[in-house]
């Protein structure tokens, strides 16, 4: 699995390097600039030792209940406090502030989730038809962690969390049929959370037609459309965009791949688009290709989990789904979010670097076969 290894590792890399360009680009044409892009580079050197560290530390490490179960309490410890002595920001309660320093409980809990539904679901693979032994406690596991961030105001990442758990189920063998019926049920419980907050309606109705208020809340939609039309097919160059002058809100976090669209053009967002795919398709050959039960349920949530949430920005960037406060994995201005995604990475790469090669997986049964017919040679002569 060198392959796939080296695919997800340069995927990220890339994007990394990307996504600090295009934060130099955004941060240095503001007329007063913030540091963002001396505080990015911090932090992706951070996220880049944490990367390795995950990368080279056995994931089964993750599998130990006195590893998974202080993660998972800390995670559940922290979207409780920051209820209580959170920092709202974009009118939702989701960053604690310690000593000076920021970072979002949610991304930490999703990260945890993961660890902990690949933990307990690959101890219940055998049962996994079980509602009140595997099901059941899956779900209100992941209801929990969702729970807690909804009431932080913020819908985005709990349904990035219960997809994930999903995923996770149907790589553990969760029938198809069951899968339906959750997805039914978990669609029409976003109805109600929907029409009931005045602030979602408003977005899905700008969806619809964000000229209606062209210069209140369709204006977001309106600029990020208009980037995509300045880009054109090869893009103004790199530094070269208009929209971060002001136009373009959040043009180095929610609303980055619209400023790729601008600067890179359709080749440009065509290009990340085919590497995020890559990345998609070589954690799902690491998830199919892993070693045991716990591998596989790791390397495939971490790959939806990254995967699906670059797919919602990119989505929502170019107007097909309503307006969401989330970054763009590895590429996006956005501290907790970019050390999280690289440490989840890192198990990633560390799932790959144990897979066995086909050619070993096929050898083992011959090793077998031919130790056997040493223990019966009479049998098998006469035979």
């Amino acid at each position: 699995m060198k392959g796939a290894t080296a695919v997800i590792a340069l995927s990220a890399v890339g994007l990394c390097l990307l996504g600090a360009v295009l934060i130099y680009s955004v941060d240095s044409a503001r007329p007063e600039p913030e540091g963002v892009f001396i505080k990015h580079c911090a932090t992706l050197l951070i996220a880049s030792v944490l990367f390795l560290f995950f990368a080279f530390s056995d994931y089964h490490l993750l599998g130990r209940r006195w590893v998974w179960l202080p993660f998972a309490l800390v995670s559940v410890a922290l979207l409780i406090a920051v209820l209580f002595i959170g920092r709202e920001v974009g009118g939702a309660v989701r960053w604690i502030r310690i000593f000076g320093f920021g970072f979002q409980p949610s991304e930490v809990a999703r990260f945890a989730l993961i660890a902990m539904l690949a933990a307990k679901l690959s101890e219940g693979m055998d049962q996994i038809r079980s509602i009140p032994r595997v099901i059941l406690p899956a779900l209100l596991t992941a209801s929990l962690f969702a729970g807690l961030v909804f009431l932080e105001k913020d819908i985005g990442i709990p349904f990035m969390m219960m997809v994930t758990a999903g995923a996770m189920l149907i790589f553990a063998g969760l029938p198809l049929l069951y899968v339906a019926v959750l997805g039914v049920a978990g669609s029409i419980s976003l109805i109600p959370l929907i029409l009931f907050a005045a602030h979602r309606v408003e977005r899905f109705r700008v969806l619809l037609d964000p000229w209606q208020d062209r210069s209140g809340s369709g204006w977001q939609l309106i600029q990020a459309l208009y980037s995509f039309s300045r880009g054109g097919l090869f893009g103004t160059g790199l530094g070269s965009g208009t929209q971060k002058l002001g136009d373009l809100p959040a043009a180095d976090t929610d609303f980055i791949f619209a400023t790729i669209g601008e600067e890179l053009g359709l080749i440009g967002t065509i290009s990340v688009l085919l590497v995020f795919l890559v990345f998609f398709w070589a954690a799902m050959r690491v998830c199919v290709n892993s070693p045991d039960r716990l591998g596989m349920l790791l390397s495939g949530g971490i790959g939806i989990s990254i995967s699906v949430q670059a797919l919602f920005i990119i989505l929502v960037n170019i107007g097909l789904l309503p307006t969401k406060g989330l970054p763009l994995p590895f590429v996006s201005s956005g501290g907790t979010s970019l050390l999280i995604t690289m440490a989840m990475t890192g198990v990633l790469v560390n799932v790959a670097s144990q897979c066995l090669p086909r050619e070993a997986r096929y050898a083992l049964p011959t090793i077998e076969i031919q130790e056997d017919l040493q223990l019966f040679p009479d049998t098998v002569r006469n035979y």
